[in-house]
């Protein structure tokens, strides 16, 4: 068997399994590579020193590289539980270490320069009011841009004379409830239907098209608002830390934020739990102790 065999049999595995089709195309991309290195190679040949040459021929950042050889892992474990191998090569690649990003939650400044500068950002009166729209949704609910471009029109209903914004995220299916504030119903009402469609179904998608070229385009477009903001370091992704940081802040708990941007209290806890208004109080009082011991010490 050929890698480009049985990636063809692991990529229908995982498309019956419901993999996304984002997913598909990751791993489709890496095995395409190994499939044009290993050319000359039988699959049952490859060796762990081979794939570590195949990652040295990939100039990629830590975390690219993480990712690819998560991938590599998955993909010779399949092949080992189907037979066509005896023992993973891949199973004892070393992970690169990687330096946790630090997640800074925009100002109250900073989110006015970045919603000013939609306003701005082209010519076009349609690309502008897509822009504003995103940069709402995700503001005010803290959606992933995958999941605030492929926004439903039935995702958003009146709920006991309230409006509400209900939908399953893209990439853990995670239930949102949120009430939608009226900066973000005006928003989506100006939205002009999507260029291609006359019954839209979606709000930024024509449903015809590929919905990854939708968010190719909605990303560079608001990777031009970020530049005109003056924002340092702005990007989409912030607005989840933001949001997740005014609810601890608000007294909120672990769970609350894992509600509120459909993850798990546990990631709440690795990346957020800083925000935390108790936490900070407790490190104050903490701290202060400390230093108030050090000076009783000093003056004994």
């Amino acid at each position: 068997m050929t890698i480009s065999q049985v990636a063809s049999l692991w990529l229908d595995a995982l498309t019956a399994n419901y993999a996304a089709k984002s997913t598909s195309r990751k791993y489709s991309y890496v095995t395409r590579l190994l499939s044009i290195h290993f050319t000359e190679k039988p699959l049952a040949k490859i060796t762990t020193a081979d794939l570590q040459g195949f990652r040295a021929t990939r100039k990629v950042k830590a975390s690219t590289a993480h990712g690819e050889i998560q991938i590599l892992k998955t993909f010779f474990g399949f092949c080992e539980d189907q037979g066509f191998i005896t023992v993973n090569p891949a199973r004892k690649l070393k992970m690169p270490r990687l330096r946790q990003a630090e997640k800074t939650p925009y100002t109250q400044e900073e989110i006015i320069r970045i919603l000013a500068a939609a306003d701005k950002v082209s010519d076009s009166t349609y690309a502008r009011l897509r822009a504003k729209a995103a940069l709402l949704l995700m503001r005010h609910h803290g959606l992933r841009i995958s999941d605030a471009i492929g926004l439903r029109r039935d995702a958003i209903s009146q709920v006991g004379g309230q409006w509400r914004l209900r939908l399953r995220t893209k990439k853990t299916g995670a239930a949102i409830d949120h009430l939608v504030p009226d900066v973000v119903l005006e928003a989506l009402g100006l939205l002009p239907p999507p260029y291609g469609t006359r019954t839209p179904e979606y709000y930024f998608c024509n449903g015809a098209g590929s919905p990854g070229s939708t968010l190719t385009n909605m990303q560079s477009i608001l990777r031009k608002v970020y530049r005109l903001s003056g924002v340092k370091g702005a990007y989409s992704h912030r607005f989840r830390c933001t949001r997740a940081s005014e609810i601890l802040l608000a007294g909120g708990s672990l769970h609350d934020c894992a509600l509120a941007l459909g993850i798990s209290d546990r990631v709440v806890e690795k990346h957020y739990s800083r925000f935390m208004a108790e936490q900070r109080d407790r490190l104050d009082r903490l701290m202060l102790k400390a230093t108030n011991r050090e000076y009783q010490e000093a003056t004994i």
